[in-house]
C-alpha cells in the first residue's frame, strides 16, 4: 500500500492564507453590516399620568450621531424616522465630536432634514463640551428651528392638555471632575424643580445617573453615551461604557426605578473606537400609552 504525499509547508502555507482571507472577509462584510445597517427599536411606556390626549403619541430618539452620515446625506436616517411617524424628535447629545468643518455641516445637514419631519428637542452630550466650534453649531441649528433644552424645560399640549419636556446640559460643560457629576445633575434638577401633577419627560446625556433622575418627580427618561457598550456579549450584554467601566449596567433598553422610566439609546455613530460589534446603530421609537 503506497503512502500519501505529505503536504509541502508551500501547499500548508496556501491553505492557511485562503482561509485566513476567507475569515478576513466575512469579518469585513459583518463589520460593514453592524455599522451601517440601523436597527429601529420600538417600546411602549405605560403610565396612569399622561393625560388622555397623549395616548399615542410617538417620539423618536435620535442619540450619538457623532456625525455619521446614513445613506446619502442622512437619508438613510431620515427615512427611517419618517417611517415612525413621529410627534417630536429628541436628541440626546454628542451630534457632532469634532471641530473639523465636514463634521459641523455634516450634523448641521442632518437637523435641516429632521426638523421637516417633527418638531426637533435637544440636549448636549460630553463631546460637545470640548467643541471650540460650540457656538457657532448651537445658534446654526437654533436657526433651523431645533429647541435646544439648556437646562430648560418646555410645555407640550395636544388637545388641549399638555406635559412637560425637560433637558439638561451635559455635566461635562462644568468642567468639574467626573466625580462632581452627581452634584451637577442635583443642582440642574433642583433648579428644573420637576414637581407637580405634570407627567415630565426628560432629556439628558447620561445613563450612568439615573439614581439621581429617579429621586425627581421625572416619568420618563431619554438617554444615551454608552454606545451600547460598544461591543456587546451575547447573554452578558456591553463590555465597556465612558464612565462605568467593564461590564456597564445601563447600556441600553428600558429601566425603571421608583416610577421613572429610563430608556437608553444604544446610539447611531461610533466613538473613538470605530467598530460596533453585535451592537448596531439604533434608532429608538417610544409610543406613550395612558395606562
Amino acid at each position: 500500500m503506497k503512502k500519501k504525499p505529505k503536504k509541502s509547508p508551500k501547499n500548508k502555507l496556501k491553505k492557511l492564507l485562503r482561509i485566513f482571507l476567507a475569515l478576513f472577509m466575512l469579518f469585513a462584510v459583518y463589520s460593514h453590516f453592524e455599522n451601517t445597517v440601523i436597527e429601529v427599536t420600538k417600546y411602549t411606556v405605560r403610565s396612569n399620568r399622561l393625560p388622555s390626549s397623549f395616548d399615542g403619541y410617538r417620539i423618536v430618539q435620535v442619540s450619538d450621531l457623532h456625525s455619521a452620515d446614513f445613506g446619502n446625506g442622512h437619508n438613510g436616517l431620515i427615512n427611517k424616522i419618517k417611517a415612525c411617524k413621529p410627534d417630536i424628535i429628541v436628541v440626546t447629545g454628542d451630534l457632532c465630536a469634532k471641530d473639523n468643518d465636514d463634521e459641523i455641516d455634516s450634523s448641521v445637514s442632518f437637523m435641516k432634514k429632521a426638523v421637516k419631519v417633527a418638531p426637533v428637542y435637544y440636549v448636549t452630550g460630553n463631546h460637545e463640551a470640548v467643541l471650540d466650534k460650540y457656538m457657532i453649531l448651537m445658534a446654526r441649528i437654533e436657526a433651523l428651528g431645533v429647541t435646544i433644552l439648556n437646562d430648560d424645560e418646555v410645555t407640550l399640549t395636544v388637545g388641549g392638555e399638555s406635559i412637560k419636556l425637560l433637558g439638561v446640559c451635559d455635566p461635562s460643560f462644568e468642567g468639574l471632575p467626573k466625580e462632581k457629576n452627581k452634584s451637577v445633575m442635583r443642582e440642574k434638577l433642583d433648579k428644573l424643580s420637576p414637581v407637580g401633577d405634570s407627567y415630565t419627560v426628560l432629556l439628558s446625556h447620561r445613563p450612568e445617573l439615573f439614581s439621581i433622575y429617579s429621586n425627581y418627580n421625572i416619568d420618563l427618561v431619554f438617554s444615551g453615551h454608552a454606545h451600547g457598550g460598544q461591543i456587546r456579549i451575547p447573554f452578558i450584554g456591553g463590555l465597556y461604557a465612558p464612565n462605568q467601566g467593564v461590564f456597564p449596567k445601563y447600556t441600553s433598553g428600558v429601566h425603571i426605578m421608583n416610577g421613572t422610566t429610563m430608556v437608553i439609546s444604544r446610539g447611531i455613530g461610533s466613538s473613538s473606537f470605530p467598530f460596533r460589534i453585535n451592537n448596531n446603530p439604533e434608532l429608538i421609537c417610544v409610543t406613550l400609552k395612558k395606562a
